[in-house]
């Protein structure tokens, strides 16, 4: 029996569903208008209801499919409503025509205190409230109010310099801070040191939030009103109490002060005091009571904070991926700041064109709110289409898409400030981010004035980056407002910029002091001093020329040949130059407890800087023991046939591409040994890795453009300066690389395979948790970040560097075919001696290769000097060199393998000074470094490299491309002939 009523209820909803629609389309449709038909009961209210799309983005969607129609009916219950689209009708209905739309659309709530506020009157209520506001925001009141705008933008600087977590994360959130502090401070004269975490902010937030009962509410609302009310909701019940009170004491507290300050609560004073507000026209009258002054207030604040605070932060967006415009801003405020002397009025704001420009445009991408309604008053015709409006019709009237019309304003999309110059400013019927007419928001001047304030100051302070967390731009599911969300910034501090002449003056200054200061640090030492450049050194050199450092270094070398060392500029670190190969054997290895710091630091914030080449003390040392086995004679035979196989299909690959063998060889080499380092280093099949992003880190890593010389120049001048400023060196890559380590490792653990590489040794130190040393009992805790640091290194040194050692190699035995053909001969019968299955033993049995590629490195090393740091006080034995702990130390490897003292015609190609009987020692050869901190894989570096040599040569024979003199990249470190090349030609085997 329950089910017959129940059936009968949904039957009835169904037809009265069925014939609403039905009313509304035939009510449209006999006055000639189009009519949305998706929805014929409540329009497109039902199509936000169940989307995550704002009100505004709906509307807009019926704005492109019906732009041709002049105004289309829309469902609205019982009430007939109409999207007004073409613009003369939407100025009739806003501006033109006040006399018959001067309704809102939306009314008071009977009971709800707040809800009897300025936005929600009519008629003559609102006419009298708005007569007794207005003198509240004009010219002269601003301008007297500004100061407290702009203490509270100078409060909230020092609050986001306190705070720099606030800079980096929800902006937004943190921009509603100083918008309520500006609101509370120049409506209510409430101080702002105060507001940054009160009651009012948390009011603040509250009325911003657009949760599914507030969406619920603001569609009931706009359905039916009279519905909405007769139930008892209520829209700001719950903050009357709150608000009341607190103006009551703002009220109270400025009666018993006798003080002007010109702002919302004298002019609420005064009202209360005059008694009763009365039209003289009209004879309409409303009671100033605390409620109905709080309603007032109410309005002011909710306007003055949400809606600024994202009128700011939708700004500093559009700036942010806009550098160039942001450039110009900054310029613009700098000068200003500057001639004012950092004094900022209401006058200085006024005079800034182009940020006012700036932000015209931007509240024209993301006006406020979306969209307006009125309701009908009176009978009347839109121009347009000649369409009848009765009274009652609700009205709605676009703004966003009105902005956003190719028709309206060409490249809408296209954030340029230069749309609102004089002869180019839209008019006020198709820009209208407050609204446009009698009911336009009062407190326009004062919003945009607090924007301004708030935006000059943040941007005199910070700039700001587009955040690498940004998203495509989506719009919060908001029933009114235009809120941005999944797109984000940071602010970064700025350098204040100074009159260019005292920057100019002091640089100068410091300059001369600190290169004298250099110059006596080493004359007082008894050594030598390089005075070309007294503060900067051969960094200057290399940075003002195209050669690579060691060959500015090997200038001096040559130069200096005779003196054990000599004293360089490195800013204010002492630094010195060690030319004697007694001494620089001394730093690299006799004296390693004083020298056993790479000159390198990790930085905070650059996971994959803290690697081994870059870690130093007790770190570099538990991480070294951890890694040395990875590297160990029976490991690598272990892995030579991932090598080997990496050669054999990077031969196939030159065999099947012949344009590869003929130009830009030293590229084509990357292939190869990208192939080889991911195969026995990551456990990676080369099948696949001719063409992958690893290919890509590899050649950006290996690039030495002038981004990269000044970061190493700044990273060897002064690491602080270095770290202070941010900098990062491996930032770019850290996604990529954790995340492809990372599945490396785990797909590992999955199938319990050992390979005898990186991943085994990783998988190995993360399964035994805390690496600890059993000595000092220093910790490392094997993060998956922190082991993706040592593969990144072991990336970077097995591709580029073998790659140049390999076309190194080949481009002197192309210019020698008399050691070429013994090479050839070498081959060829451990080829035939072992039936083509070449091991790691038959590699170690090619004895004249590895003199060959031994003099090739010894002729082109893959790095040209070496950096340490002194961390203890020392004395270096040639010349009593008294060295102090943090002096940095260059030593030579290129001068020294070409030094004619050390090596009799050191540009000769000799492969046979590396015979038994003449092989130099290991002071004055050093290819991969000397001592302890000498390279980690350079034994699986070298076999790398005789790997890809090995089966080059037994398929190809080398010609050179172009005799000429070797010329080297720019590079900061290393050895690289640029102007050579090599050309492969197949053998006849």
């Amino acid at each position: 029996m329950v089910f017959l009523p129940l059936a009968l209820v949904l039957v009835s909803l169904v037809l009265a569903w069925y014939f609403i629609g039905k009313y509304n389309e035939n009510y449209w449709k006999k006055r000639g208008v189009a009519f949305y038909e998706k929805n014929k009961v409540v329009g497109p209210m039902w199509d936000f209801m169940t989307s995550q799309k704002a009100l505004f983005e709906i509307f807009g969607k019926l704005y492109r499919e019906y732009r041709k129609e002049p105004a289309i009916g829309i469902g609205q219950i019982l009430t007939p409503s109409l999207f007004v689209i073409d613009p003369k009708n939407v100025q009739q209905v806003l501006s033109g025509d006040f006399q018959s739309f001067n309704h809102r659309g939306i009314e008071s709530v009977e009971g709800d205190t707040l809800s009897d506020n300025i936005t929600f009157m009519n008629g003559p209520r609102w006419k009298l409230m708005r007569s007794n506001m207005t003198p509240l925001f004009t010219a002269n009141k601003l301008k007297n109010m500004y100061y407290i705008m702009d203490k509270s933008a100078q409060d909230f600087v020092q609050y986001l310099k306190n705070n720099p977590k606030t800079r980096d994360g929800d902006l937004f959130e943190t921009l509603m801070m100083f918008c309520n502090a500006a609101v509370c401070g120049a409506i209510f004269g409430i101080g702002s040191e105060s507001i940054f975490d009160t009651p009012f902010l948390k009011l603040a937030k509250n009325l911003s939030q657009s949760n599914i009962l507030v969406r619920m509410k603001f569609i009931f609302y706009s359905l039916s009103p009279k519905i909405y009310t007769a139930l008892g909701f209520k829209l700001f019940k719950e903050h009357e109490e709150f608000f009341v009170k607190s103006i009551g004491e703002v009220l109270k507290r400025r009666d018993q002060e006798n003080v002007k300050r010109h702002d919302f609560a004298d002019i609420a004073l005064a009202i209360q005091k005059n008694g009763t507000m009365r039209d003289r026209t009209t004879g309409y009258e409303i009671e100033p009571t605390t409620g109905i002054l709080s309603a007032q207030a109410l309005f002011f604040f909710t306007a003055g904070v949400e809606p600024c605070a994202n009128a700011i932060y939708a700004t500093l967006y559009l700036l942010s991926s806009h550098p160039e415009i942001l450039e110009k801003v900054h310029q613009e405020i700098d000068e200003h700041f500057e001639k004012h002397s950092n004094n900022i009025t209401y006058d200085v704001i006024c005079d800034l064109e182009y940020t006012e420009k700036v932000l015209s445009e931007a509240l024209r991408i993301f006006p406020p709110i979306g969209f307006l309604t009125r309701q009908c008053v009176q009978n009347t015709v839109l121009p347009v289409g000649n369409i009848p409006v009765e009274k009652g019709t609700k009205i709605f009237t676009p703004i966003y898409d009105i902005h956003h019309d190719p028709e309206l304003y060409p490249d809408p999309e296209v954030f340029d400030p230069e749309r609102f110059s004089k002869d180019r400013r839209p008019n006020d019927d198709i820009y209208m981010p407050f609204g446009m007419g009698n009911r336009t928001c009062i407190g326009a001047r004062y919003a945009k004035l607090q924007v301004q304030a708030g935006l000059v100051h943040v941007l005199r302070n910070y700039t700001v980056k587009l955040s690498k967390t940004s998203g495509k731009l989506r719009f919060a599911h908001d029933p009114l407002n235009v809120r941005l969300r999944n797109v984000g910034f940071e602010l970064i501090p700025r350098a204040i910029k100074l009159p260019l002449s005292l920057i100019a003056v002091g640089l100068l200054l410091a300059w001369y002091l600190i290169g004298k200061r250099n110059e006596s640090y080493w004359k007082k030492r008894g050594v030598k001093f390089y005075s070309k450049n007294k503060v900067a050194g051969p960094f200057w050199d290399f940075l003002t020329s195209q050669r690579a450092l060691f060959e500015i270094l090997g200038d001096l070398y040559k130069q200096h040949r005779q003196e054990p060392a000599i004293g360089i500029g490195q800013f204010l670190t002492p630094a010195l130059f060690v030319i004697d190969p007694k001494n620089v054997q001394q730093v690299l290895s006799g004296d390693f407890q004083s020298f056993h710091h790479r000159g390198l630091e990790t930085i905070e914030g650059d996971q994959l800087s803290d690697n081994i080449i870059m870690m130093n003390g007790p770190r570099w040392k538990l991480m070294r023991q951890n890694m040395t086995p990875l590297f160990t004679a029976n490991k690598l035979k272990n892995m030579y046939y991932i090598l080997d196989k990496s050669a054999q299909d990077f031969v196939q690959y030159l065999k099947n591409n012949p344009k590869t063998r003929d130009g830009n060889f030293f590229e084509t080499l990357m292939l190869f040994c990208n192939a080889a380092v991911c195969g026995a280093i990551f456990g990676i099949g080369t099948n696949s890795i001719f063409d992958t992003p690893f290919l890509k880190v590899a050649k950006s890593l290996s690039q030495s453009n002038l981004s990269i010389r000044l970061k190493f120049i700044l990273a060897n001048l002064s690491p602080k300066l270095f770290k202070l400023l941010g900098l990062k060196v491996f930032n770019e890559y850290e996604d990529f690389f954790i995340g492809s380590i990372s599945k490396v490792m785990k797909a590992r653990e999955e199938e319990k395979v050992k390979r005898h590489d990186f991943a085994d040794i990783a998988l190995a130190i993360q399964k035994n948790g805390t690496m600890r040393d059993r000595t000092t009992g220093y910790e490392i805790e094997p993060t998956t970040g922190i082991l993706s640091a040592q593969a990144l290194f072991f990336f970077t040194a097995g591709v580029e560097p073998c790659a140049n050692a390999i076309f190194s190699t080949l481009i002197l035995l192309s210019s020698h075919p008399e050691i070429l053909e013994r090479v050839h001969q070498e081959i060829d019968e451990h080829f035939e001696k072992y039936n083509n299955n070449i091991t790691y033993d038959v590699i170690c049995e090619m004895k004249y290769i590895d003199k060959v590629l031994s003099e090739a490195m010894r002729i082109f090393p893959p790095i040209g000097q070496l950096t340490r740091q002194c961390v203890q006080n020392t004395v270096l034995p040639v010349g009593n060199i008294p060295v102090e702990k943090g002096t940095k130390m260059f030593t030579p490897i290129y001068a020294i393998h070409h030094d004619p003292e050390l090596y009799p015609d050191p540009e000769v190609f000799d492969p046979e000074r590396f015979s038994k009987d003449r092989r130099p020692n290991d002071d004055i050869y050093m290819p991969f470094g000397m001592g302890n901190r000498t390279c980690i894989g350079e034994r699986y570096a070298k076999l790398q490299v005789q790997a890809g040599l090995v089966h080059v040569l037994r398929n190809f024979t080398v010609k050179p491309q172009k005799h000429q003199k070797v010329i080297f990249a720019h590079d900061a470190l290393n050895v690289r002939p640029r102007n050579v090349d090599v050309q492969l030609i197949p053998r006849n085997i």
